[in-house]
């Protein structure tokens, strides 16, 4: 029976890093992007979940992703002419498929073999990322029940990498309102998957994974069920090295240089509205505030 692992974490918390370490293990299938088997990650049309089934196979495929985005990554992934070939193979056989779960089954059973170059392993990991602000039963209801790998990071560091890659992309910094927005949100995973933790969940802080790569990773593989293999101390996409995700620089393997440039990057104001708003859980994750 194949297991499911859906890596969930709030942007610039270590999800993709996580994801690219297991990618070279060889009881794993690890999606090279992450795939939301959604139209729209933040908005799902709901009647859809009782409703899949009745659905035309365009819509069926529409509903479950394929578009623009999804088209991007396969085409940057796997070269030209990729995406028209997997759109023709699941087309073939989405008509009978009842719901979004079932989807995500087909396209695993699909995509794996015939752009990845391996069959169908027992193992899927797929970094959903941010769907995990959705509750657990709403999530289910599109990739089906699975164990959960959270990757969390101090806030104030998560925040600061925000504001670096911010400042590559737009000319305007973050107000106090998106500021206290990000606060919730990291509330939000902090108390269900740390915290109070929900059932198959596991707590993954990126300054261990970083600190201690080996003895994280083998946490997570217990956790999982596969063996420890060596790969997973290197970052990778379908087997092949690549260079670790950091808004600061392009580093080529796992590095703790990203820990603490946030006390460099946050102002004073900013530093003082996340320690005021997360004190409780910015110490019960295990992060220190100064007094």
């Amino acid at each position: 029976m194949n297991t499911n692992v859906s890596i969930v974490s709030m942007s610039r918390s270590g999800g993709t890093l996580t994801n690219n370490l297991l990618d070279g293990h060889p009881a794993c299938n690890v999606f090279p992007f992450e795939y939301w088997n959604t139209c729209n990650k933040n908005e799902i049309k709901q009647p859809y979940f009782a409703l899949y089934r009745y659905l035309p196979r365009s819509l069926k495929l529409r509903e479950a992703g394929f578009h623009q985005r999804l088209e991007d990554m396969i085409t940057m992934i796997h070269g030209e002419g990729a995406y028209g070939q997997l759109t023709e193979k699941v087309g073939r056989r989405v008509g009978p498929v009842r719901n979004l779960q079932e989807f995500y089954d087909l396209f695993q059973e699909i995509y794996f073999p015939s752009f990845c170059g391996h069959p169908r392993r027992g193992v899927t990991v797929n970094h959903i990322a941010n769907i995990c602000k959705r509750p657990t039963p709403y999530v289910e209801k599109i990739f089906g029940p699975a164990k959960y790998v959270v990757s969390i990071r101090d806030p104030r560091a998560t925040f600061a990498s925000h504001t670096k890659l911010r400042e590559k992309t737009r000319n305007r910094p973050f107000d106090d309102n998106e500021l206290v927005d990000f606060c919730g949100l990291w509330r939000n995973v902090a108390n269900r998957f740390w915290i109070s933790p929900e059932p198959n969940a596991y707590g993954l802080r990126y300054e261990d994974l970083v600190q201690d790569t080996e003895k994280t990773m083998r946490s997570l593989c217990d956790f999982i069920g596969i063996d420890f293999d060596p790969c997973v101390l290197q970052p990778s996409r379908l087997g092949k090295p690549i260079a670790a995700n950091s808004s600061y620089d392009n580093m080529t393997t796992v590095s703790e240089s990203p820990l603490y440039r946030w006390k460099q990057t946050l102002n004073a104001h900013q530093r003082r509205l996340i320690e005021q708003e997360l004190a409780a859980e910015i110490r019960a994750v295990g992060y220190e505030l100064d007094d």
